[in-house]
């Protein structure tokens, strides 16, 4: 896997050297498609479009348009936003109180390495 570097957002200093660690390889990868999915449109200064804001879409209605319109929105968001993946497949499972993503894809610089992404998003009130 190609060497992907993201900063920490935690920006807890290193012992030794006392910079802001690094998020290294496939965790930058799935860092960054989190900011994707949860980012509300809007939310980011200066770039109104980025996100999907995934968290308000629980309460939406729960038929194939929406899950439709939500995996374009996914696989538009990750086009725009993370140039070094691209996606292969999605897969929306929603229920009355889950929405799983499964999120398949690979990277552009290891086409033959297919990665999964997991989430399942939970709703609480």
């Amino acid at each position: 896997m190609s060497k992907y570097i993201d900063l920490d957002l935690k920006f807890l200093p290193h012992p030794n050297t006392m910079r802001v660690n690094h998020v290294v390889g496939k965790a930058a990868i799935f860092r960054s498609i989190n900011h994707i999915l949860f980012t509300r449109p809007g939310e980011r200064v200066y770039n109104p479009d980025f996100g999907i804001g995934i968290q308000n879409r629980l309460f939406e209605p729960n038929d194939f348009i929406g899950l439709d319109s939500l995996k374009t929105d996914i696989k538009d968001q990750i086009k725009n936003y993370e140039e070094r993946i691209t996606v292969k497949n999605i897969e929306l499972q929603n229920d009355l109180y889950n929405l799983e993503i499964k999120l398949t894809f690979y990277l552009n610089t290891e086409p033959s390495n297919e990665i999964t992404f997991e989430r399942t998003v939970k709703q609480i009130r």
